[in-house]
């Protein structure tokens, strides 16, 4: 594997000198046009190369992008370290979209995604058998959603049954041997991030604690109990709850931005994980660091190419946008 690693690292580094600066971001917030904009995409190369005749359908180059990205990851990285546990979001994203299809009698092919473990033809053949053996999590999260379907069908009930069932197949993995550090602590700190916010938005909207803990998702430092003691009064407790975390930060941002900025800067959080180590090559921080910097990058673009076809201001921008990892 250190050959492996050895070899991915270096690849990624020449990658790295392809990433959005801030000087290049800041040249797309300036424009006004999503001509102008998408021109800036063309010149750096994303999607391949691809040219539009309409830059209205800029999305074609952030989806070609999207597939560059998990065709290299998916014939670089290393095995064993844990990578696997990125690709799962995908799978589990496609099984939503193909159940919700199915109950709302829909086409669901926009909404799949490439790069999961498994391929999707696979996963609706293995959805229509009598008896689904995708994984014991899916499976499982699979039953409960047809039996419940019986007598409601509720897409919302789709979201949280198979989240709650990532978020365990991701910690059943993470317990594995040689799973790299970095890795775990990803992990650690979105499923930390993601009852936060749900604790916040729960009581924000004078929610019960019984809807919060429908929600709460396993995998995390911070047990379901501890937010149990500090739900009566979330905002104010919180800080206490968080003592020790390292995640004070996150929740300033909070108070400054709301949950939208706490999104942001958990965003950031998360890609700083890997931007500490993107230099050490004998580690998975290069490889890895990447993958969820371009990640970032894409869903960055997409935030700046939207709000400019809607004419929002640059200002208004700024305050979605994420840290970019070249900077």
């Amino acid at each position: 594997m250190r050959e492996d690693l050895l070899f991915a690292n270096a690849v990624v580094k020449a990658k790295e000198e392809g990433l959005f600066s801030s000087e290049r971001l800041n040249r797309m917030l300036d424009c006004t046009r999503v001509e102008d904009a998408v021109r800036i995409l063309v010149e750096a190369g994303c999607g391949g190369g691809m040219i539009l005749d309409d830059p209205y359908r800029f999305e074609k180059i952030l989806k070609a992008e999207e597939s560059i990205l998990v065709k290299f990851i998916s014939e670089t990285a290393p095995e064993g370290v844990g990578f696997e546990c990125f690709f799962l979001k995908a799978d589990y994203h496609n099984v939503k979209a193909l159940l919700k299809a199915k109950y709302q009698d829909s086409d669901p092919a926009d909404m799949l995604l490439e790069g999961g473990l498994i391929p999707v033809a696979e996963l609706k053949e293995k959805l229509a058998a009598e008896e689904v053996r995708i994984n014991p999590f899916i499976d499982e999260a699979v039953r409960a959603i047809k039996k419940a379907f019986v007598t409601q069908k509720s897409p919302r009930l789709i979201d949280t049954l198979l989240d709650r069932a990532m978020y365990l197949d991701i910690k059943e993995r993470l317990s594995a041997p040689r799973i790299a550090p970095e890795v775990k602590r990803y992990f650690t700190v979105l499923v930390d991030s993601l009852n936060i916010a749900s604790f916040l938005r729960t009581a924000k909207i004078g929610g019960s604690y019984a809807f919060f803990a429908s929600n709460f998702v396993e995998g995390g430092d911070i047990a379901e109990s501890e937010f149990k003691g500090a739900f009566a009064d979330a905002e104010a407790k919180l800080p206490e709850l968080l003592r020790g975390k390292d995640y004070k930060g996150l929740y300033e941002r909070y108070l400054e931005s709301g949950l939208e900025g706490f999104d942001t800067a958990r965003d950031n959080y998360l890609l700083d994980i890997f931007r500490k180590e993107r230099h050490d090559i004998f580690s998975v921080a290069p490889v890895m660091g990447y993958y969820i910097a371009k990640q970032t990058e894409i869903k960055v673009l997409r935030i700046v190419l939207v709000c400019i076809k809607n004419g929002v201001q640059r200002a208004e921008i700024k305050k979605r946008l994420r840290s970019v990892y070249a900077e």
